[in-house]
Formats: structure tokens, C-alpha cells, sequence
């Protein structure tokens, strides 16, 4: 019955973080407060995740709160091995971008350039302010990318299992996206020297983006 299918999808989300509330605050009267920032973290990632169902687009003060969300609960896994900063220009915080622009990224570096390292490793992200828009970074010190594989990944034909293929999928995705909304001329770019760790690029311009829904 598709009423009856409607009417689950509608509760779940709500009988979800009705759910996550009480174990936050089960771990708060605890005095689990770990416990507590992991799930306040995972539950406003969450409502993030959802919004993509009403709206494709965000604003860069958004996606970066979900960027710091996921780091947070990674930091929580990882400990002394994960290093990470965030850093935004106000000026920058009010203009839109494509839902979901900077997180692959950040998962692609989690994945690749901290978790493989017995010392972990550093992720740094950043949002300038520039005359026609925004100038974001995302930066590791890992083992690096080759060559072939960042033309592979930015072209759909990386082939790899598990959680590698769906980063892979999720910065094809991004990169899509990008190109979409403002044009070839604003897909991701991406630097990388073996051993020397990898550089993301990407530009949002100061443009409109009501009405060009995915």
C-alpha cells in the first residue's frame, strides 16, 4: 500500500531522533558526556542527510557544521591518530553550494591518508572568501594519490570495493554536481605528490542556484 509506505517513511525520521534524544540525554544524566557529543554529532548529521529530500542546495555555513559533525565522531574513533581544523571566512558562511559538496572529500581523506598511517595523520579544510565567490580546500598529509587514479575517480571508472567505492562514487558525485550547477569550468581539482599528501580545489561561485534541482 503506498499510503501505508508514504506514511513509514514520514515516522521513521521522527521515531529516529526521538530515539537518539533519549540516549542523549540517558548518557547526560550518566555522565557520558562522550557518549552524549557522539550522539547529538551523529543525530544533526542526520537531519543534515534528510534535508537532501527537500532541497539540493545548502549553504556553505551548513555543509561545513556537517563537515565538523562527521570529523568530531571520527575524532572520537581515532583519537591522537586524527588531527583536523575547519576554518570558514564569515563572508563566506551565506553562500550556496550543491548539498553534500565538501564530505566526500573528507571521508575520501579519512579513508586514504589517516587510517592507513599507524600515526594517523592531518586534515585541514578551509573556506575563503574571494570577489566572486568562495575558494575551499581540502588538505592531507597522507601517502598521496597517483596520477591515474585522480583521472579515475573524477571520471566514474575508479574500480575498487567497500568503503573505497563509495568515496570514489561520492567525489564522482560531487564533482558532477559542480560542473551542473556553474559550469565545466568549475569541477573539482586535485593535487597530489606521492608521500607528499593531496590538495582539493573547488570554487563556488556567488551565482543562484534556485531552480536547478538534481
Amino acid at each position: 500500500d503506498v499510503k501505508y509506505q508514504n506514511l513509514v517513511s514520514q515516522l521513521n525520521p521522527h521515531f529516529l531522533f526521538n530515539v537518539l534524544n533519549t540516549i542523549g540525554r540517558l548518557a547526560l544524566l550518566e555522565g557520558a558526556d562522550k557518549t552524549q557529543e557522539m550522539i547529538y554529532a551523529f543525530s544533526d548529521m542526520m537531519r543534515y542527510t534528510l534535508k537532501k529530500e527537500k532541497n539540493n542546495v545548502v549553504t556553505l555555513k551548513e555543509e561545513m557544521e556537517h563537515v565538523q559533525n562527521y570529523l568530531s565522531i571520527q575524532k572520537m574513533r581515532l583519537g591522537n591518530r586524527l588531527n583536523y581544523s575547519v576554518q570558514i571566512d564569515e563572508m563566506a558562511e551565506d553562500i550556496l553550494c550543491p548539498f553534500m559538496t565538501v564530505q566526500p572529500f573528507v571521508e575520501n581523506a579519512i579513508i586514504h591518508a589517516v587510517e592507513p598511517n599507524a600515526k594517523g595523520g592531518r586534515v585541514e579544510i578551509t573556506a575563503d572568501i574571494q570577489k566572486d565567490g568562495a575558494l575551499l580546500k581540502i588538505i592531507d598529509d597522507g601517502k598521496g594519490i597517483s596520477r591515474d587514479r585522480i583521472h579515475k575517480i573524477l571520471d566514474g571508472t575508479y574500480e575498487a570495493d567497500g568503503r573505497e567505492k563509495n568515496t570514489g562514487i561520492g567525489i564522482n558525485n560531487a564533482n558532477k554536481r559542480l560542473m551542473y550547477y556553474y559550469g565545466v569550468d568549475y569541477g573539482v581539482e586535485i593535487k597530489s605528490e606521492m608521500e607528499q599528501g593531496t590538495e582539493i580545489t573547488i570554487r563556488i561561485p556567488r551565482k543562484s542556484l534556485v531552480g536547478r534541482g538534481l
